[in-house]
């Protein structure tokens, strides 16, 4: 299944609220009549309920009484400070309160969040949640972030997906820049350049089969075309050791009886025609559009990043 870029899912603060009262009313059922809570019987709670949110939240809750230790240890070079942090295995009744309150503050956060009043948490709105202060603004930001895991996941996804988009266009672009400045400087005529240039647009658009040294390759094949018995494949080239390499590799070197015997044809022009139509034919567009990506899921969102149309 290709890949899509993921629509942001909203958030509903009626969902996000009812999270709240649930996650209340299970400390409530575990909560001991010492007021106290037993923090793995809880767990157990929370993650029974399937509920990212509430999954989050208890985290978040573990984490605002989670206590730290630190102490000096010799390293035998001198001394360290070592901290370490233990989770509370309970919570007192007073913590169990402190909870309450800040559940009940979470709310009300939610709902300030939905400037709107549309009773759902759009993109813009949650941009704000970084804003949000104290334990309450903590539970509402884990709860959000619980809401939105699977999306955010995709979004990385999708974003890694962009990365392979850009360096591929930008490889593709320098590939063709390579095919043109090589053959317009080796070959001797326009109309024998253009015949090499579709013979090797017709390789690179089969999976970029140049490989990753475009420059170094074509190079070596249009020296080389000078002399030595060549095959129909313009990659595999053969060339004699008697041949001397410093003669005749300036510019305009090739002539088109020499690019005619590299591809092994009669009409350079005719294969040039030929070929364009079979490779734009294969490829399903004019091939600039191939270089520019233009088949390539997600090249319209690095074009409006790149003009400021992204965020």
């Amino acid at each position: 299944m290709p890949i899509t870029k993921p629509r942001y899912p909203g958030v509903s603060t009626t969902q996000l609220k009812e999270g709240f009262d649930k996650l209340k009313e299970t400390m409530e059922q575990v909560q001991q009549r010492n007021g106290k809570v037993d923090m793995g019987v809880l767990k157990r709670e929370v993650d029974a309920t399937g509920d990212p949110s509430l999954k989050a939240a208890f985290e978040t809750i573990k984490d605002e009484f989670t206590t730290e230790t630190s102490r000096r240890v010799n390293t035998g070079c001198g001394s360290s400070t070592r901290t370490t942090r233990t989770p509370p295995k309970q919570l007192k009744s007073d913590q169990v309160k402190s909870v309450f309150d800040a559940l009940v503050q979470a709310k009300s956060k939610a709902t300030q969040l939905d400037k709107d009043k549309n009773n759902v948490i759009d993109e813009a709105e949650a941009e704000k949640i970084p804003n949000l202060r104290g334990f309450s603004g903590q539970l509402v930001r884990a709860a959000v972030n619980g809401e939105l895991a699977d999306y955010r996941s995709a979004l990385e996804e999708w974003d890694a997906h962009l990365d392979e988009v850009s360096y591929l266009t930008a490889d593709r672009t320098e590939a063709d820049s390579d095919i043109n400045s090589l053959c317009d400087y080796h070959c001797r005529y326009k109309n024998g350049a253009n015949a090499i240039k579709w013979a090797l647009r017709d390789i690179l658009t089969r999976d970029d089969k140049l490989g990753e040294s475009h420059h170094d390759t074509i190079e070596d094949l249009l020296t080389h075309a000078e002399r030595g018995p060549q095959t129909k494949n313009p990659l595999v080239v053969h060339f004699a050791d008697s041949w001397d390499r410093d003669d005749m590799l300036g510019r305009g070197h090739l002539s088109n009886t020499e690019v005619r015997d590299l591809l092994n044809v009669t009409d350079l022009e005719a294969f040039a025609s030929k070929m364009e139509e079979a490779v734009e034919k294969r490829i399903g567009m004019p091939y600039d559009d191939w270089v520019e990506g233009k088949d390539l899921i997600g090249r319209d969102d690095l074009d409006a990043v790149s003009s400021g149309g992204g965020c």
